[in-house]
């Protein structure tokens, strides 16, 4: 087996994270809807059915343990035919692994980058963007997910991969367990 490679989690940024999709978060934009008692932010307007009629999208709410860092992960997802739009309901902290893909359309692991969201922030993935599944920090946490899918095998492929470490910066702190 080839020594495992070793990430640095850090803070997310919308020029780190553009070539993989965008960044969600609530903050100065967005508008007063519902009589002025809320405010309404637009995360992300899929195109139309992702221009596949067979395909519908679907809305769902993941349940996420909590996990501890370091962590190590052994496989990438990835939808090919579609954007994934992730954003929290309940979490703290948490976490995601992203890369770019090589020509053939494996994941390209020089291109590998594991990023810490806040809890107010989520990210839409491009389709076809290599990713790790949701990945919650501390305690047990809420997730709304919306892609286009048919139900197929075609909606998520998956991959192993060998073993990534993934740390924390000084700052975030780790469980030294």
């Amino acid at each position: 087996m080839k020594p495992s490679i070793n990430l640095q989690l850090a803070p997310i940024s919308n020029e780190a994270f553009a070539p993989f999709g965008h960044i969600v978060q609530v903050g100065g934009s967005g508008m007063l809807v519902n009589g002025g008692t809320a405010h309404r932010f637009d995360v992300h307007a899929f195109p139309g059915r992702e221009a596949d009629p067979s395909l519908s999208l679907v809305t769902s709410i993941f349940r996420a343990d909590g996990l501890t860092l370091p962590r190590t992960i052994r496989m990438l997802e990835r939808h090919p035919r579609t954007a994934q739009l992730i954003v929290p309901i309940s979490a703290q902290d948490h976490l995601i692994v992203v890369c770019s893909n090589r020509s053939d359309g494996n994941p390209d692991l020089s291109t590998l980058g594991a990023f810490r969201l806040e809890a107010d922030q989520g990210v839409v993935y491009k389709p076809g963007v290599w990713h790790h599944p949701i990945v919650a920090i501390g305690r047990e946490s809420l997730f709304l997910v919306q892609s286009w899918q048919d139900g197929s095998d075609r909606d998520c492929e998956i991959t192993a991969i060998d073993p990534v470490s993934i740390t924390a910066l000084p700052d975030m702190g780790e469980d030294p367990a």
